[in-house]
């Protein structure tokens, strides 16, 4: 018998496993009668693993809805399972033996059945191992019962699953989230010592959440709920499968920090392919969003159809904020409507910046925004980014962009159609704006001000500004209106107007393609018909300009062209315009 055993243990090693006595749970089919079948989530075996044998216990189960009714298959205790050369695992034939089973059915209220049966025709048991865990099946056909009962599970060790949910956990069997309880089990269960590394979790079905909050999952991890202080996040996946989220009531406006349903995606986890409907609310503090309240992980794929509020700053139609110099948010859209009082946006509020931040991986690429944009104070309000960093790459904005919501008095900065004032800013690329844009200052069709980057050079490459935009103060081009840069230089290239830029006629700093005439151009367009404003480029140069003696000394753009600055005076050697 030690030799049989010697056997299985090497099979079972084979498949990486080795016998462990604990209890497993899965989720277990159940047919009837060959005809019916039935799955229950939430099946737990006990396996003990003695020198000769594997006894199992299997835990009651209930299973609704049955041809019977209501069925309640009592605890079952199954000793001295073999193991079994040819079937591959431990089997024991238990027919005719002192084993028996409580049965409880319950039918329109009626008890229908209700007896301790034996198996005098067929009970059977076969466990095998495989990657994850055991597969288990098991045949019955209790008392005088006409047919057979068939059980069918794949378990893995309950430690393991700490979640009660079936499945495995792992990509090709990821754990089921079938209600809004389960995401909220998933919001208790994620902690600083489990994280969910590595994890996967489907969503198998639309799920209402009734009125209910989200679960802000690892919210903890924002020590004493400030920012800085984000120590961990959620690090498992959320395969959305395509499902929607709805019936979502989380109105928390003074006290609702980091409210989403992920409230810290941490790198290396991700949210995939789940929408988030109309009906919900999701109206917070700060950083709302309805999928990641700050991300350094992943989400692809997301449709948020809901109005977004933020009572503070950074509500994103997607995300609220990106972390730790890290994220990427790819192919998502938004359809609602996004306020905040500072940085609304339809994608993604804000990203990171500072000292701590020694890289600017931040990546937005091919999302879309239809919804409308608005703030309070009128800063920050944009159709895809706010205060968003490196790069910004093939994506649309079709929602109508306002510094503030319609019939108030416009003031603040930074309005933008596709980022509205990036730090450390690398590019915007093959970006397309088709929504009007209407702010106080600082505006622009695809960029609003161009916060920070010193000595690094950015660029605007390859956009298409194809909306209205209108400033109410100055400083508005069709592409970008203002860079804060001192020694680098953001360039325009490739990029085209095809929209009407409106500013005040007292401001010389307005254009088609740009509103501060220090940003340089390259190869880009205007279209035909657009009245010339005071910033865009011609075929005066500054070689017959004198320059009076307080005039700063002369330095040199990437291109090698002179540029001169006296208190808002800028003068561009090769077809730039003086300005005043």
């Amino acid at each position: 018998m030690k030799k049989v055993l010697s056997f299985c243990a090497m099979v079972l090693t084979s498949v990486g496993l080795m016998a462990q006595s604990a209890t497993y749970s899965g989720t277990v089919t159940v047919v009837v009668g060959g005809a019916y079948t039935y799955t229950c989530d939430d099946a737990r075996y006990q396996l003990t693993f003695a020198d000769e044998a594997l006894n199992v216990t299997i835990e009651e189960l209930s299973i609704p809805g049955t041809i019977m009714g209501d069925l309640t298959v009592g605890a079952m205790v199954i000793d001295n399972l073999t193991y079994d050369a040819e079937m591959g695992g431990y089997y024991r034939d238990y027919t005719g033996s002192d084993v028996s089973l409580t049965l409880v059915a319950v039918n329109n209220g009626e008890t229908v059945i209700n007896g301790n049966y034996y198996f005098e025709k067929v009970g059977n048991i076969l466990v095998t191992a495989n990657e994850t865990g055991y597969h288990i099946v098991h045949n019955m056909q209790p008392g005088a019962m006409p047919f057979l009962i068939s059980f069918t599970a794949d378990v893995v060790k309950a430690s393991d699953n700490v979640y009660g949910f079936a499945g495995a956990g792992t990509e090709a069997d990821p754990y089921q989230i079938t209600s809004a309880d389960d995401f909220k089990t998933l919001g208790k269960l994620i902690t600083a010592d489990h994280r969910g590394t590595g994890e996967y979790f489907k969503v198998m079905n639309n799920i209402d959440f009734a009125g209910s909050q989200l679960p802000c999952i690892a919210v903890d991890g924002i020590v004493e709920g400030k920012l800085n202080n984000t120590q961990w996040g959620f690090e498992g996946h959320i395969v959305g499968n395509h499902a929607t989220i709805s019936g979502v009531k989380h109105n928390l406006p003074q006290g609702g920090a980091f409210q989403s349903l992920v409230s810290v995606l941490a790198e290396g986890g991700s949210i995939t392919d789940l929408v988030f409907a109309n009906n919900n609310e999701l109206n917070t503090y700060n950083y709302a969003a309805p999928f990641a309240a700050l991300c350094a992980g992943t989400i692809r794929g997301c449709a948020n159809y809901a109005k977004i509020t933020a009572n503070s700053a950074y509500a994103g139609g997607i995300c609220g904020m990106m972390m730790f110099g890290k994220g990427t948010i790819e192919d998502c859209v938004n359809y609602g409507d996004i306020y905040a009082m500072s940085y609304a946006t339809g994608i993604v509020g804000g990203a990171q910046s500072g000292s701590s931040i020694t890289s600017y991986e931040y990546v937005v690429r091919n999302c879309q925004n239809y919804g409308n944009i608005s703030t309070g104070r009128g800063t920050g309000a944009s159709g895809i980014a706010g205060s968003v960093g490196g790069r910004i790459l093939g994506c649309t904005n079709y929602g109508n962009i306002r510094c503030v919501a319609e019939g108030e008095t416009p003031a603040g900065l930074y309005t933008a159609g596709i980022v509205s004032c990036p730090t450390r800013l690398i590019s915007v690329e093959d970006c397309v704006n088709e929504g009007s844009v209407y702010g106080f200052k600082m505006v622009g069709g695809i960029l609003g001000n161009d916060m920070k980057g010193d000595d690094g050079h950015a660029a605007v490459v390859g956009c298409t500004n194809k909306g209205t935009v209108t400033c109410v103060d100055s400083y508005v081009g069709g592409v970008a209106a203002h860079t804060a840069r001192i020694e680098g230089t953001l360039t325009l290239r490739e990029c085209r107007n095809e929209g009407v830029v409106t500013a005040p006629d007292t401001t010389q700093l307005a254009g088609n393609l740009r509103g501060d005439a220090i940003i340089l151009l390259e190869n880009c367009t205007i279209a035909e018909g657009l009245p010339a404003l005071p910033t865009d480029p011609d075929s005066q140069s500054i070689a017959t300009i004198s320059l009076d003696q307080n005039t700063t000394a002369i330095s040199y753009d990437i291109q090698g062209r002179a540029v001169l600055r006296k208190q808002g005076l800028v003068i561009v050697q090769g077809g730039i315009r003086l300005l005043k």
